[in-house]
């Protein structure tokens, strides 16, 4: 998945609920060095709405004078190379049996103990 751009008319934090991602679906979420760690609850066929974590990178630059806020969002599945994300959102994950998800959990827990 790419990035995506806007011309910044909200904060990044309102754009990324808003138009991102479903709002009414974020469980929580922390912003750490601009990058957004978050327990996203996601619909499933057991109807149990997993909550996955979900890292949206964000950056804002100018072009002709416009602020633009760009994002790539990308779930644990993808085992995104981003390992700062907070253990309260850590905590909040269901249990997986995704391969990516589990070591990218693994990672986390591992960054902290160094």
């Amino acid at each position: 998945m790419g990035w995506e751009g806007m011309v910044k008319t909200t904060t990044p934090k309102d754009h990324l609920y808003g138009d991102v991602l479903e709002a009414s679906k974020i469980v929580a979420s922390r912003r750490v060095n601009g990058t957004f760690y978050i327990a996203y609850r996601f619909p499933d066929k057991s109807a149990t709405n997993k909550v996955a974590g979900v890292v949206a990178l964000c950056e804002q630059h100018y072009e002709d004078g416009v602020c633009w806020i760009d994002f790539k969002v990308m779930d644990e599945t993808m085992k995104p190379f981003y390992y700062d994300c907070p253990r309260s959102i850590l905590n909040l994950l269901s249990p997986t049996a995704d391969h990516n998800a589990l070591e990218w959990r693994e990672e986390q827990l591992c960054n902290r103990e160094e």
